[in-house]
């Protein structure tokens, strides 16, 4: 059983890990065609916050994070005022 479950990770991983390559970001959870690989990676996030995952997953959870880009990809940041609509049409 274990041999099973230890594929299926390495399996998301790898799937993911090509996602962030494409990418440079993680999934958008809005998209629910990549909504699975979203939640795989917040599942495994928790796992690791909770002490539940061995060492070697963890360094290839950082590594997938260390992938990312560092820029922002879209979304409101907290303490950045959005823009009123006013403002963004006279933009466009």
């Amino acid at each position: 059983m274990e041999d099973v479950r230890e594929k299926m990770w390495m399996e998301k991983y790898a799937e993911l890990k090509e996602y962030i390559i494409a990418h440079k970001h993680l999934p958008d959870k809005h998209k629910v065609e990549n909504r699975g690989l979203l939640n795989w990676w917040k599942y495994n996030m928790k796992r690791k916050n909770k002490g539940l995952l061995v060492e070697e997953r963890i360094a290839m959870l950082e590594e997938l994070s260390n992938m990312r880009s560092k820029e922002h990809t879209g979304g409101w940041t907290k303490g950045k005022p959005r823009k009123k609509r006013e403002e963004a049409s006279e933009n466009e």
